[in-house]
């Protein structure tokens, strides 16, 4: 395994992901149900599977040197040999997460994959609490093999596991103790998800039939106007406690495309136009409103720092909902002619779309 890149497994895992959607949708396609909402297609059991592959997968991944997982090998080695001088910039959420970890085990590996663990389980935890048994592990399926997922599980590990905890408490429909104290260890954790809370806390209580779209297309044409602004203005949010993330502001990573990019922004609205449509149908639930909502907004003020280095990164706050917006709506009813046909295509497009960058 050791001839291998990090890169390279990248692309096993957009090959592999991609093929397992496509045998997915082939069997969605050839169902001769119209709707499957009581017997699974694919046991939803297959889900506990693709968690321990996964997790042993993202923590066997090669480590380079001065690469993100390089670097959180690093903090993990200093806690261990108590080193507090390589600590100053970790926050303090992830540095009494290392410290838990390390009092069970020293072994890096371990350690990647006990987080690679509590990071897919976090997933896998909200889809068995929102959809029913017979679209869990198509849900699952689509979520690994969509653009982002891998890259917060192998290199933005600490946003990735902010994230994860987030969504065990993501489904809450009211602010209640439970929904603060779990946002409040993913703040801890990473300091972006203080954006993602505050704007679900407001989708909670103020969401609207239109779910901000018009506030969507607003943020649009500001950032085509004035983008560097924003870029400039939202600077010191957007700086993560470390070199790297300076460099991002910088312009230290020549290399990395920068400017405003297209393919990003026409990958964003393609949940956008399929809410719309899905809502022009006569779809309406409570709960769909409000990832929707939450998708909008969080994308919409990506959209103000879009030519920010690396901007998949902060995309991702958003786009992790994607296949959650294109799937729910089909587990609840018919909603669609040839239902069936339009969740294969979405799932194939999303896939699609991560192997198509990844291979790049």
């Amino acid at each position: 395994m050791e001839s291998y890149t990090s890169h390279d497994w990248l692309l096993f895992w957009a090959y592999g992901s991609f093929a397992l959607v496509f045998l997915y949708s082939l069997r969605i396609v050839l169902n001769k149900q119209i709707a499957f909402n009581t017997v699974p297609l694919i046991p939803y059991q297959f889900n506990y599977f693709i968690l321990f592959f996964g997790a042993l997968f993202f923590a066997n991944e090669p480590i380079e040197m001065y690469s993100d997982k390089w670097n959180y090998q690093n903090i993990f080695n200093s806690i261990i040999d108590n080193n507090t001088t390589k600590l100053m910039n970790t926050e303090s959420g992830f540095y009494i997460y290392n410290k838990i970890i390390a009092f069970f085990t020293n072994t890096p590996v371990v350690y990647f994959f006990i987080t690679a663990l509590i990071y897919l389980s976090g997933y896998l935890y909200f889809i068995h609490k929102t959809f029913a048994p017979s679209y869990r592990s198509l849900v699952f399926v689509l979520m690994i093999a969509a653009l982002g997922f891998y890259g917060y599980g192998t290199n933005t590990i600490r946003q990735g596991l902010a994230l994860s905890v987030f969504m065990f408490f993501f489904m809450e429909k009211k602010i209640s103790l439970k929904l603060i104290l779990g946002s409040l260890i993913a703040i801890l954790l990473h300091k972006s998800l203080l954006f993602v809370v505050v704007v679900n806390f407001f989708v909670i209580k103020y969401n609207r039939k239109d779910n901000f779209i018009f506030v969507w297309v607003l943020f649009l044409v500001l950032s085509i106007l004035l983008g560097d602004t924003f870029v400039s203005f939202f600077g010191d949010f957007l700086i993560d406690s470390d070199a790297r993330m300076n460099s991002y502001l910088n312009d230290e990573f020549e290399s990395y495309e920068s400017g405003f990019k297209i393919n990003f922004l026409v990958y964003s609205i393609l949940p956008i136009l399929f809410g719309w449509y899905i809502k022009r149908k006569g779809f309406e639930d409570s709960f769909f409103d409000k990832i929707f909502s939450l998708y909008v907004l969080l994308n919409a003020f990506w959209l103000l720092v879009i030519r920010v280095p690396f901007t998949d990164r902060f995309a991702y706050l958003s786009w992790f909902l994607i296949p959650f917006i294109f799937i729910y709506p089909f587990s609840k009813n018919k909603s669609l002619p040839n239902q069936n046909f339009w969740i294969a295509g979405l799932m194939l497009i999303i896939a699609f779309v991560n192997l198509l960058i990844s291979t790049k």
